[in-house]
């Protein structure tokens, strides 16, 4: 993977943001009567990483009223009654989908340097080799 498909990378899923109420896919909780399962619309398909980092966001209740949510494929889903997710719940999942934007970039920043260096090492090192191989004589 070169540089400029970091950087690329970096562009595309830093702008995850909440896009749509998936009225199609709305169902039945699997979890609790009386809650729907609700699938808000993704601009785009986040990494895994992405995903293990929003997830883990949402793993422990911050507010009195709080519904697990989690990614699916472009969508993230949710268990609740639809008022909820007008009233406060669409808030909270924006917020956390903002934290995960920013702690993603925070670790694809990280990850890309030490890729870049890894990068850079493996060059050095063929360089060093070619230098080497044009001294050599094989007859």
């Amino acid at each position: 993977m070169t540089t400029h498909s970091f950087r690329r990378m970096k562009e595309l899923f830093d702008k995850i943001r909440i896009t749509d109420l998936d009225i199609d896919r709305t169902q039945t909780s699997q979890e609790a009567s009386g809650l729907r399962r609700l699938y808000l619309k993704l601009s785009g398909e986040p990494p895994p990483e992405w995903v293990r980092i929003f997830e883990e966001k949402r793993r422990f209740p911050r507010q009195p009223i709080w519904r697990n949510a989690w990614v699916v494929g472009g969508h993230i889903a949710i268990d609740c009654v639809p008022e909820e997710l007008e009233q406060f719940g669409l808030n909270h999942l924006k917020e956390d989908v903002a934290k995960a934007n920013g702690k993603f970039s925070e670790w694809s920043a990280r990850n890309d340097a030490e890729n870049l260096r890894q990068l850079q090492e493996k060059a050095a090192t063929r360089k060093q080799l070619e230098e080497l191989r044009a001294k050599l004589r094989f007859d």
